[in-house]
Parts: structure tokens; C-alpha cells; sequence
């Protein structure tokens, strides 16, 4: 009776998270909404000041903007299908289906405010500029999504000095909202 070895594994590598650094980002006066032609809308907010400061980067932030997009959540459509017994043409030679339908068609969604403040998503795009505890430069893309409880987003940090590692690192961010009246 021959024996088989168990199947080689190779060695996984754990992904750790560490605290790179917090962020308070102070906002202007928005912008907008500006209604958008795929759904949605956008409010631009300056962006007037705010610090960074963590084991990893401690900065001032100078200025940028934040412009997120908010698309309301929808229901999913429940489609009732049911098949056509009468067909014409439309002149062209193209067959139709005629249907009767006794519903009434859909109504927009009701925007009471409250409802619109809880029932969206979130596409997060940030952008802040300032200066680095060092005196470098730097600027930050956000970008992510969620909804009023909170976002998950990207970092892409670019910055000189003695921070230029975190331009090689992949930053989650996790950004809160405190003024929930900013959110819609």
C-alpha cells in the first residue's frame, strides 16, 4: 500500500491594518446640488482647512475640495410578465406587442429631506492640499463610497520629503461625517 504526502502549501502573508493617521477636514459653504444626467446629485464643498496628525504623516491641510455625489437608493423593480396574446405591425414590418396595463405608472420617489438624509449612497471624491510637518507638499485623492453611517475609500497620498513612502502604500480610509446636516 502506497502513501501520498499531503499537498504542499505555500505560506500566505496576513494583511495588517495600522493606524497611519487621522484627519480633521473643515468645509465651506456647498455648492449645488447639481443634478446629474446619469442620477444623482453633486454638491462641490470647498475645503477651508484642517490638520492631519498620526504615527505616520502629521500635516496642515491648506485647502481642495470635496465634491461627492449622492444617488438615492431604489427599490428594486418586482416585473410582472405577462406574454401578449395580440401582435401588429408598425407599418415598417416590425412586429409589436400591444400591452394593457391597469397599474399606474411609478411615481418619483418622495423627498421628504429625512428620508433623502437616510436613504442614499455615497460616492466619495475628496481632495486636499497643505503642508507636511517636514515642509513638503503634499495632496491627497479620496475616493469611495457608503452611506450615511460611514464610507470606505481609497488614499492615494503624494508627498515628498520624508513621508514619500506613503506614495508606494494602498490606504483604506474610513471618513466620518459630523455634521450630518452636510450630508443631504
Amino acid at each position: 500500500m502506497a502513501t501520498t504526502a499531503p499537498p504542499a502549501t505555500t505560506p500566505t502573508t496576513a494583511l495588517v491594518a495600522n493606524h497611519l493617521f487621522s484627519a480633521t477636514v473643515h468645509l465651506g459653504p456647498h455648492l449645488g446640488p447639481i443634478p446629474l444626467l446619469g442620477g444623482g446629485q453633486r454638491m462641490v464643498e470647498p475645503i477651508t482647512g484642517g490638520n492631519i496628525a498620526g504615527p505616520a504623516f502629521n500635516a496642515v491641510i491648506e485647502g481642495g475640495f470635496a465634491a461627492p455625489i449622492f444617488v438615492q437608493q431604489q427599490p428594486i423593480p418586482t416585473v410582472e410578465h405577462t406574454p401578449s396574446t395580440q401582435s401588429s405591425t408598425n407599418g415598417d414590418g416590425d412586429a409589436s406587442a400591444d400591452a394593457d396595463s391597469d397599474t399606474p405608472p411609478e411615481s418619483e420617489p418622495k423627498n421628504d429631506g429625512e428620508s433623502t438624509k437616510q436613504n442614499h449612497h455615497l460616492l466619495a471624491h475628496i481632495w486636499p492640499y497643505g503642508t507636511a510637518s517636514d515642509g513638503s507638499a503634499f495632496f491627497l485623492e479620496e475616493s469611495g463610497v457608503g452611506g450615511p453611517g460611514g464610507q470606505n475609500t481609497r488614499l492615494n497620498i503624494q508627498v515628498g520629503g520624508r513621508y514619500k513612502a506613503l506614495q508606494t502604500m494602498y490606504v483604506l480610509a474610513q471618513p466620518r461625517v459630523v455634521d450630518r446636516e452636510r450630508t443631504m
